[in-house]
């Protein structure tokens, strides 16, 4: 009987010690995010995360969520759609697989990725006490100066053949101006003496580039071409950029080398990160003499059997177009309606970014680079009208970007151009060059060579400042989706919450285009307040030089302190002055980029907010 009692007692006291060690708390990130019971990520666990959405404005959330395998080699994403909870929380179920290394989680709505500022790396543990392979590279990240070098070590005791945790070490030294050429020579002769692995060489390579010290990379280079295989330093983050982006710079040192180490990269870790960065940064599209073209197209069949990504199909797109035409017309053909279908239902489905698992919208923002596929399409099927219709009916519907708008305009222009219907090419050159004004100069050139053409040679500016009358701005509704502007007395507003006219203004205070601006409009305030125009002044330049400002008082305006966002929201340079004029219904109906010599008919520009 005392037996059993001493043997309860101590198996309650072994209970309770690993109760204590196992920590169940909650875990917050900021004021925006809470994993329950997530101080610790687990494998085979869900777990609830709750996202607060206050100073957002959107009434659909998602949480991206990226799985990395650092010993598999390998990582998969998805797209999570939350719950509401209340006016200002919503909450979804992450699902951590077995062998998740670490994940990456990021707040999404329906038309933007708020992975800026709204996201995380977290490590993943095998169980309460034990990270999965590589998961301390990611604590490692997430430290402080003080406490980083402990991950390190924990790493190189629990799994010693992850030498990846150095390239992480040093990465983090980097950024954080802590690292000394001293301690990663050290470290390096350390690494010599481990083993003549090629991940030993991966090493070397990136600590000698980092302290400068070239005289081992040509032996090392051609080492690597010989033997490099599978490894699982691939697909580490920070070695998969590090890396293949020096690689990348220094091609021209060792061609036939890095050209074979490329190969074997991709051969034999398919479904890598570094792999993933190969096919997006374009190195596989756009450079034949680092990768064949025909291992870069098999690559990618073989990657979009396992993931069928956006990012993926538009790099296929452009590379069918590219190096395999007129062989590739029929699949081009195909890719092309896939891709312009899936982008329409962003706008006849509310949940498009969800049920098209478009992660981190790449074709809802890379729509732009579908214009050189269907250009080509056109010229070698001789199938224009197809083509064309097909860049007018996807121009109508961009409501973002209004670079690749004009892009979309310029490729119409092209492809009437190469039909000779030449009015409506100058037509549409015309609106591509008001999009793309102080941006790109190829609009407005092919327009005065077909004026010439056209005309002769003379008077050039007089047909320009006709097509002026002719021509104006195609409507564009901005999806103003959550952007929220912040001003300098501490308010913000919301402008989807802003229903009437508005005018943005973009502006310095040593422009004196931007002068005549304010002087001609301060003209027409009566009409800015019978028509209950909400004027936007934004300048780049610090808000306390432009507090002063007359124009702020005059048009019932405030200084704007986050000014970036709305010049990316537009996707405008910082060349001024600009003026865009959107009606109550969120369609810009005239941009003005510069001041024009026969100046502003502001009378006119109200009227077409009627």
């Amino acid at each position: 009987m005392y037996l059993k009692f001493l043997l309860l007692l101590l198996i309650l006291f072994l209970g309770s010690s690993c109760t204590k060690d196992m920590d169940f708390s909650d875990y917050h990130i900021g004021d925006w995010l809470v994993i329950k019971k997530g101080s610790r990520l687990i494998q085979g666990n869900n777990y609830e995360v709750i996202w607060k959405t206050q100073n957002l404005n959107s009434n659909k959330y998602y949480m991206e969520v990226i799985y990395y395998f650092d010993r598999e080699g390998s990582f998969r994403d998805t797209i999570i759609k939350l719950e509401k909870v209340d006016s200002i929380h919503f909450r979804g179920k992450l699902s951590i697989p077995k062998k998740t290394s670490w994940v990456h989680i990021s707040l999404s709505t329906p038309f933007t990725n708020l992975s800026c500022p709204y996201s995380v790396r977290l490590p993943v543990y095998i169980d309460s006490r034990k990270p999965e392979y590589g998961a301390n590279s990611i604590a490692l990240l997430n430290s402080t100066k003080e406490e980083y070098i402990k991950f390190f070590y924990d790493e190189r005791r629990l799994y010693p053949e992850n030498y990846s945790i150095f390239i992480v070490r040093w990465a983090f030294e980097e950024q954080n101006n802590i690292i000394k050429k001293d301690s990663i020579m050290k470290q390096l002769k350390e690494i010599a003496l481990l083993n003549n692995s090629p991940e030993i060489d991966i090493i070397k390579l990136v600590g000698n580039s980092i302290i400068m010290n070239y005289s081992e990379h040509g032996e090392m280079l051609k080492n690597l071409a010989m033997k490099l295989k599978f490894s699982p330093i691939m697909n580490n983050w920070e070695v998969s950029g590090l890396f293949v982006k020096m690689l990348i710079r220094n091609f021209e040192r060792d061609s036939a080398s890095i050209s074979k180490i490329l190969e074997n990269i991709i051969k034999y870790n398919p479904y890598s990160h570094s792999v993933h960065s190969l096919i997006t940064s374009g190195t596989l599209v756009d450079d034949p003499k680092k990768v064949r073209p025909s291992l870069a197209i098999s690559t990618i069949n073989r990657w979009l059997q396992k993931d069928s990504s956006y990012e993926i199909l538009l790099n296929k797109a452009s590379l069918l177009c590219t190096k395999f035409l007129p062989d590739s017309i029929v699949p081009l053909k195909f890719l092309i309606q896939k891709l312009t279908k899936d982008y329409l239902r962003y706008f006849s489905d509310e949940d498009a970014y969800y049920n098209l698992q478009d992660n981190f919208h790449s074709l809802y923002n890379g729509i732009g680079l579908i214009t050189e596929p269907i250009k080509r399409y056109a010229i070698f099927s001789n199938d224009y009208e197809t083509s064309i219709n097909l860049l007018k009916e996807l121009v109508e519907k961009i409501d973002k970007n209004l670079i690749s708008k004009g892009l979309f305009y310029l490729s119409i222009g092209e492809l009437y151009e190469r039909k000779n219907e030449n009015d409506s090419a100058i037509k549409y050159y015309f609106v591509s060059n008001l999009f793309l004004k102080n941006v790109f100069d190829l609009p407005y050139q092919n327009l005065t060579k077909l004026l010439e053409n056209k005309y002769g040679g003379k008077n050039i500016a007089f047909y320009l400042k006709n097509l002026n009358k002719r021509f104006s701005l195609p409507q564009t509704r901005i999806s103003f989706n959550d952007l929220l502007i912040e001003y300098s007395d501490g308010t913000k507003e919301v402008i989807s919450d802003v229903h009437q006219p508005k005018l943005f203004i973009f502006f310095s205070t040593e422009c004196s285009g931007c002068e005549k601006v304010f002087n001609t409009l301060a003209k027409v305030k009566s009409i800015i307040e019978n028509k209950k125009i909400k004027i936007f002044l934004i300048s780049l330049e610090n808000a306390d030089k432009l507090k002063g400002l007359w124009i702020y008082s005059y048009f019932n305006a405030k200084v704007i302190t986050n000014p970036r966002s709305l010049q990316n929201l537009f996707n405008l340079d910082n060349a001024v002055p600009k003026v865009l004029i959107v009606n109550s219904k969120n369609y810009i109906v005239n941009l003005i980029d510069g001041y024009p010599g026969e100046g502003i008919n502001w009378n006119r520009i109200f009227a077409s907010l009627d």
